[in-house]
C-alpha cells in the first residue's frame, strides 16, 4: 500500500506488479530527495548573498554578490544550447579583446601606424 497500490491490486494482480511499484517509488523518493538538496543550494545561496552583502567584518567595502541568475541545470544542455553558449562566449572574449586593445592604445598609443 507505501507504494501506491491499491488494495485489489496487492491481493489479486499479478506478483511482478509489486516489483514495478516498489521500483516507481524508489525513483520517486530519489526525485525528492534530490530536490530537496536543489533546495538547500539555493537557500545557501541566498544566505551567503544576504550575509555577504549586509554585514561587513572586514570594514573595507566590497562589491555586492548577486543571486544566482538562472536555476540550476536538471537536463544537459542540448547541441542547440550549447551552440548558442559556445558563440555568447566567444562574443564575450572578443569583447574583453577589444576592450583591452582599447585600454592599450590608450595607454601607449596606437603603434599600428608604421614610422
Amino acid at each position: 500500500m507505501m507504494y501506491g497500490m491499491t488494495y485489489e491490486q496487492f491481493w489479486y494482480g499479478k506478483p511482478i506488479m509489486a516489483q514495478y511499484y516498489r521500483e516507481a517509488y524508489k525513483l520517486k523518493l530519489k526525485e525528492r530527495n534530490e530536490d530537496q538538496w536543489r533546495q538547500g543550494i539555493y537557500f545557501l545561496d541566498a544566505l551567503n548573498v544576504a550575509l555577504h552583502n549586509n554585514i561587513n567584518l572586514s570594514g573595507k567595502s566590497s562589491k555586492p554578490v548577486k543571486y544566482m541568475e538562472e536555476p540550476l541545470r536538471v537536463f544537459p544542455l542540448t547541441e542547440e544550447e550549447k551552440k548558442v553558449k559556445a558563440e555568447a562566449e566567444k562574443d564575450k572574449i572578443m569583447e574583453n579583446l577589444d576592450l583591452w586593445k582599447k585600454a592599450m592604445e590608450k595607454k601607449y598609443g596606437n603603434r599600428d601606424s608604421k614610422p
